[in-house]
C-alpha cells in the first residue's frame, strides 16, 4: 500500500489533469484502507474496491 502512495504521486506529476484527480483519489483510497489493515479492519470489499480502482487505472493507461 505504501508503494501504491507513493507510484500514484510519482505518476501523477506526467499525467494529465483528469488523471492526476484519478490518481489523487486512489491514493487517498490506499491511505484509508492502510491505516484500517493496521488497526486490524479487514472486510471483503478490499479486494472488490482494489479490482475497480486497478481496471480504472488500466483504462486510464490505454493497456486495455
Amino acid at each position: 500500500m505504501e508503494e501504491g502512495k507513493f507510484f500514484a504521486e510519482w505518476a501523477a506529476t506526467e499525467a494529465d489533469l483528469d488523471v492526476q484527480v484519478v490518481l489523487a483519489d486512489v491514493q487517498r483510497w490506499l491511505a484509508r484502507r492502510h491505516r484500517r489493515w493496521l488497526a486490524g479492519e479487514r472486510d471483503g470489499a478490499m479486494a472488490r474496491e482494489a479490482r475497480e480502482w486497478s481496471d480504472k487505472l488500466l483504462g486510464l493507461s490505454g493497456l486495455i
